[in-house]
């Protein structure tokens, strides 16, 4: 990874370890529609935190299982991804479409 990469990942990091920030970052990515950056964001609001296989424990999920689900081909259920959310003190939130 080049320094100018590591650089923007270590401060995407540092602000998603924010929560207020993360909550938005989250909304921003599932306002895209896209199931892969929806899944990326997600797995970036997990590392700036406490990390897989840390969150994995929280919510007892088997570590290989959680990292195959929310991995860049994964496809978690509801459930999982609803618990992950509430093991980093976060929500999902219903609002009226904007059209």
């Amino acid at each position: 990874m080049n320094k100018r990469l590591k650089n923007h990942k270590e401060n995407l990091f540092e602000r998603l370890s924010n929560p207020e920030y993360a909550a938005e970052y989250l909304t921003a990515a599932f306002e895209d529609k896209d199931l892969a950056g929806q899944l990326l964001a997600i797995r970036n609001v997990i590392e700036a935190n406490e990390g897989m296989a840390s969150i994995a424990n929280q919510i007892g999920a088997g570590r290989t299982s959680f990292y195959k689900a929310m991995g860049e081909t994964g496809n978690p259920q509801f459930d999982t991804v609803s618990k992950t959310l509430n093991a980093m003190g976060l929500h999902f939130s219903v609002q009226t479409s904007h059209a």
